[in-house]
């Protein structure tokens, strides 16, 4: 069950390289938000980290063709999902199973996310 959930979360990516150099941008970004808000530069820093986060997104989504691809993606992650939940056996469901559920989901609406806010914002 969590292997098809992977394997969807995975088709959302053009290429490795494309995932590897968003995660980079996006660590960047949420390792200022760990900083300590203690001085002026930190927001300004953050703010230009989510900004090339959110360049790196556009840039690697903005073609029809690989906006299509996320959109499916959604969509069947979403009934992959669904067709999973009405299998899960509640007295035999694991914490670790329910966890990697619940981490698939929230990274792929958190991806899906971006990728639409990133496309609705103006070059």
């Amino acid at each position: 069950m969590i292997a098809g959930f992977r394997e969807a979360l995975q088709s959302v990516w053009s290429s490795p390289e494309a995932e590897r150099q968003i995660a980079e941008a996006y660590g960047r970004y949420s390792a200022t938000l760990w900083q300590a808000w203690q001085t002026i530069e930190v927001p300004k820093h953050a703010s230009e980290t989510y900004a090339e986060y959110i360049h790196k997104v556009k840039e690697t989504f903005a073609s029809d063709e690989e906006w299509a691809r996320v959109n499916k993606a959604f969509r069947q992650y979403a009934e992959d999902l669904k067709k999973a939940w009405i299998s899960v056996d509640p007295e035999a469901i694991t914490l670790e199973e329910m966890a990697a559920i619940a981490d698939g989901m929230l990274w792929m609406t958190g991806v899906v996310g971006v990728v639409h806010r990133a496309r609705d914002l103006k070059p």
